[in-house]
């Protein structure tokens, strides 16, 4: 991979992880107002401006689960589901899978929330896992930390 290479996918980690910011931001707004088109439409377009991007680079798993995401918000969009918490806790995983992909760098099998997302989307009821316990709070991270490929 070269330099080019390397500074495109710092690019991408680095916006990534200030859209899941904002995300976090809208989705908190749109447990308190279901209906809000504003606030649907905003993930929708954050999820995908991050499908695209990471198909750009042939990140599969953060493409997949983007674009899981990201049709469960186009189907609020156009009201063929309805937003309630369960939705918000699908799209919560979503996002805290995405955190993990993205921001920490890990290896995450996203197979678990993409099927609690299409569970949600066919009128099944998604397993989800509890709440994991609250733990102190990690320094922040620098990043983008070094990138290296052996």
């Amino acid at each position: 991979m070269g330099a080019a290479d390397l500074e495109l996918l710092k690019a991408f980690y680095i916006e990534s992880g200030e859209i899941l910011d904002r995300l976090e931001n809208d989705l908190q707004v749109m447990e308190s107002t279901p209906g809000d088109p504003e606030v649907i439409n905003s993930i929708f377009r954050g999820l995908h401006t991050i499908k695209g991007n990471s198909s750009f680079l042939s990140l599969q798993s953060v493409t997949g689960l983007a674009h899981a995401a990201e049709t469960l918000l186009d189907k609020a969009r156009k009201k063929e589901v309805t937003v309630t918490s369960t939705m918000a806790q699908v799209v919560r995983a979503a996002f805290d899978d995405l955190k993990r992909l993205i921001v920490d760098q890990e290896n995450v099998n996203v197979a678990p929330t993409v099927a609690n997302i299409h569970a949600f989307m066919e009128g099944r009821k998604p397993v989800l896992a509890a709440a994991p316990a609250a733990s102190p709070a990690a320094p922040p991270r620098k990043f983008p930390r070094e990138i290296s490929f052996a």
